[in-house]
């Protein structure tokens, strides 16, 4: 769990909730679901991963935010941001391909 992102009243809060919210409007995109994960994924004997890291093999979530380690199987899923805060706390979002947009784009 992250300390600064919630749901509130399903919608989101805090300073990450603030920060993906405005991102969604700058870059006019719709937030259609939001959920919490029990658990950040891990390895399983299968070389798999299951929970948050699964969701975004599985095609099922584009976006997370959460204290995740930067692992090479990992790394094959998602695409990871730099440390926005410090802590452990970090922006992900799924890989794609296609048109690209660097995440700072609009700050520049």
């Amino acid at each position: 769990r992250s300390n600064y992102v919630k749901l509130v009243n399903g919608e989101l809060a805090g300073y990450l909730g603030d920060v993906i919210s405005e991102l969604a409007y700058m870059l006019n995109f719709t937030i259609a679901t939001i959920t919490e994960a029990q658990s950040l994924g891990r390895s399983t004997d299968n070389a798999s991963v299951n929970s948050v890291v699964a969701r975004f093999n599985q095609g099922a979530a584009d976006l997370a935010f959460g204290p995740f380690l930067m692992t090479n199987a990992r790394r094959d899923i998602v695409d990871f941001t730099g440390q926005i805060l410090t802590g452990k706390t970090y922006l992900y979002f799924k890989m794609t391909e296609g048109f690209y947009v660097h995440w700072d784009t609009h700050f520049k």
